[in-house]
């Protein structure tokens, strides 16, 4: 997988489900639009750059993102 995951910044009010480890993401909590987003690799930031999460975006359904894994490391066949 490419090393460098697609960034997704989540909205200042949506950021407690994710420290909370929620599964996935919706697409209403991302700010900006996630139209241009492709499936692969992704990585949720705080506002102010914190690493959130990481894991694998479905830019066509409404969980644009199901997270992997919390920890800052890749998403790779350890992991998997």
């Amino acid at each position: 997988m490419d090393p460098r995951p697609q960034v997704l910044v989540v909205k200042e009010g949506r950021l407690d489900a994710v420290r909370r480890r929620h599964p996935w993401l919706f697409a209403g909590s991302v700010k900006g639009k996630p139209g241009s987003l492709s499936a692969g690799p992704v990585e949720a930031r705080a506002p102010d750059g914190a690493f959130l999460a990481r894991g694998f975006a479905s830019p066509s359904s409404p969980l644009v993102a199901r997270w992997w894994t919390f920890e800052d490391r890749p998403v790779d066949a350890e992991l998997v």
